[in-house]
């Protein structure tokens, strides 16, 4: 029994303590050093978390200024339209940036059909870009066209015509026979006259061409292109004379102008506000064809040539008026001619020969001598109506108001042809002076002649009243040339 106790007692003193806790320890010695022991230990791992935390507290302090600069840098260049591109080099030449490489490409690929339509389909083209990467401005690169330009303006294996006018390039065409097409095709097109068998047919301005490497496919054209070319127009200085009625904005239409700011812009003194005037000399532009077509053919025409005019007096017609005794015939003649022309205008003419088909036949024509009537004041007084529409209906004469029973005289001698009442008129009198002139004398109060008589110019024939419609004393006259009412104010004076 005390063995079992020995032994169980050796049991428990060989079992661990947890804690540390040593064997053979007494229990308050025991709880003190595990109490040490655990305070130690969670010293050195605040200790370490407080350095790991240190540290770390430092990485994300670093990361969080690099992305705070790293998204200033890109908001930077964002507003100031800044990319990230490439710096382009094609055959050691660098061109500029591109902010795409895909934009080389395809301007590559599309130079290469057009040298593939100029050149043949066997005419190989290839082109090898190398890129730098650099920051660019996106305004400042290069565009697709402006690569695929630079590219066919660099190529110049294929054979250029070059079409010149007066020495100045105007385009180029792939062939001489497309070169000498286009002059032959271009004057039939503008010559503005009907082509006959001996029409010679020029330009005004020398044309030429000649094979040359000079130009690359982008300054090419087809047979119509170029033809639509050489017929545009070109702008050169004139002088003008300023008209009657002329304004700065008509001027500038006439000549073709965009707007009379042009014509300032050639004038400094316009543009000090200085007006224009008839018979100022101004500077304007004159749009001229960049190639004139001169033609010069034959012309079989006939043409009309006037007839003369023989005259015979007659006194009793008055002077300007005639009568025709036998009318006058026109002659003709055939006439062939060579004719010059500028883009349809004829500049010049020389007949070579002509041939009389009819002579003229001389007009006759009796004309008057006889000096017209020099017409006098019928009567003293003023003017109280003139000739023409009063009160919606004609007034064929003119009224001429004085005293009651003043005297009323012949403006011009003649013989009466009514004396007596007329019906609105009241006492009335008509004196024919001959070769269609006739005068009338109405409201008279009392009629000094008679049906029949003559009178000389001067002569009282009445004196003056109200007779009739009238509103006062006056003289209603009136003139009447070839029975149509005449304004008398033409012949006298109130």
């Amino acid at each position: 029994m005390t063995e079992e106790k020995e032994n169980g007692k050796k049991k428990h003193e060989h079992k661990p303590k947890k804690f540390g806790k040593a064997i053979g320890v007494d229990n308050k010695t025991k709880n003190t050093s595990d109490r040490a022991f655990m305070v130690d230990q969670k010293s050195v791992y605040m200790h370490q978390v407080s350095a790991l935390w240190s540290g770390f507290r430092k990485y994300i302090y670093s990361g969080i200024i690099a992305i705070v600069f790293f998204t200033v840098i890109c908001v930077f260049f964002s507003m100031k339209n800044y990319a990230l591109g490439y710096e382009l080099i094609i055959d050691g030449e660098i061109l500029g940036y591109v902010d795409d490489q895909e934009v080389v490409k395809k301007a590559i690929d599309e130079a290469r059909v057009v040298v593939a339509n100029y050149a043949g389909a066997d005419e190989e083209y290839s082109k090898n870009p190398e890129y730098i990467r650099r920051l660019v401005d996106r305004d400042e690169c290069l565009t697709e066209d402006g690569i695929k330009e630079y590219l066919l303006s660099n190529f110049d294996i294929v054979p250029t015509y070059g079409i010149y006018i007066d020495g100045e390039f105007v385009t180029a065409v792939t062939s001489e026979e497309i070169a000498k097409g286009v002059k032959e095709e271009y004057l039939k097109r503008f010559a503005g006259v009907e082509i006959t068998d001996d029409t010679v047919l020029e330009t005004k301005e020398k044309y030429t061409y000649s094979l040359d490497y000079d130009h690359g496919i982008n300054e090419f054209s087809t047979f119509e292109e170029a033809i639509s070319i050489l017929s545009g127009t070109d702008k050169v200085p004139e002088t003008y004379t300023v008209q009657e009625g002329d304004t700065l904005s008509g001027i500038a239409e006439k000549f073709g102008m965009v707007s009379s700011v042009e014509i300032v812009a050639m004038n400094p003194n316009l543009a000090d506000g200085d007006t224009i005037r008839v018979g100022d000399e101004i500077i304007v532009e004159k749009a001229v064809p960049l190639l004139s077509v001169v033609a010069t053919r034959t012309v079989d025409y006939e043409e009309e040539t006037p007839y003369q005019i023989e005259t015979q007096d007659d006194p009793t017609m008055y002077q300007g008026e005639y009568s025709v005794v036998s009318a006058g015939v026109k002659g003709k003649v055939r006439k062939v001619a060579k004719v010059r022309t500028e883009n349809g205008i004829v500049v010049d003419s020389e007949v070579i020969s002509e041939e009389v088909l009819s002579e003229p036949v001389t007009e006759i024509r009796k004309v008057g001598t006889m000096v017209p009537p020099q017409f006098i004041r019928p009567a003293g007084g003023s003017l109280s109506s003139t000739f023409g529409t009063r009160w919606g209906r004609n007034h064929n004469g003119i009224d001429i108001a004085g005293s009651y029973g003043s005297s009323i005289k012949a403006a011009a001698s003649g013989k009466v042809t009514y004396a007596g009442w007329m019906s609105g008129y009241g006492n009335y009198i008509i004196v024919d002076h001959g070769n269609g002139y006739q005068t009338a004398y109405g409201h008279c109060s009392t009629i000094c002649v008679s049906k029949g008589q003559s009178v000389k110019q001067g002569q009282e024939i009445a004196k003056m009243g109200s007779t009739g419609r009238s509103t006062g004393t006056h003289l209603h006259f009136e003139i009447k040339k070839n029975g149509v009412y005449q304004n008398p104010l033409n012949y006298v004076s109130y």
